[in-house]
């Protein structure tokens, strides 16, 4: 698997919004994204009020088999959108899970994990460890 950090992603991880992360999410390992990949994001999707770049999520979702955003914030959905939320925006490209402890998030992972075994462990280019299924965790 491939886990990758706000350090990792972002070039200036004090512009910690998710516009900035997945656009360079997008750039530097959407190539990893194929036809077998499923693509978890991990976080409350606030963008610290810049843009939402739906553009690279568009990108992400328009590669990989499947995608799906475990958005620790409780429920209810209604306050998903207050403040620098911007989930409404990215919930209607992705399949967005509320998921706010190790127990959900173990269960959301097998629901949406392929059936099929995995592929053979590789180095994706620019990662610092093997990967299979690219995620981006904030």
């Amino acid at each position: 698997m491939l886990f990758t950090s706000v350090d990792d992603v972002c070039a200036r991880p004090a512009e910690s919004g998710y516009g900035v992360a997945l656009g360079e999410f997008a750039q530097r390992h959407g190539a990893a994204a194929g036809p077998r990949t499923t693509v978890f994001v991990l976080g409350d999707a606030r963008t610290d009020m810049g843009d939402t770049n739906l553009s690279a999520v568009r990108e992400i979702a328009e590669r990989a088999r499947r995608l799906h955003w475990s958005n620790p914030e409780p429920e209810p959905r209604s306050r998903w959108g207050t403040g620098d939320s911007a989930a409404p925006e990215y919930a209607e490209l992705v399949a967005m899970h509320e998921c706010r402890n190790a127990r959900r998030l173990g269960a959301l992972i097998g629901v949406c994990s392929p059936s099929e075994p995995p592929r053979a462990l590789r180095a994706l280019p620019g990662s610092r460890s093997p990967g299979v299924l690219p995620a981006l965790s904030l």
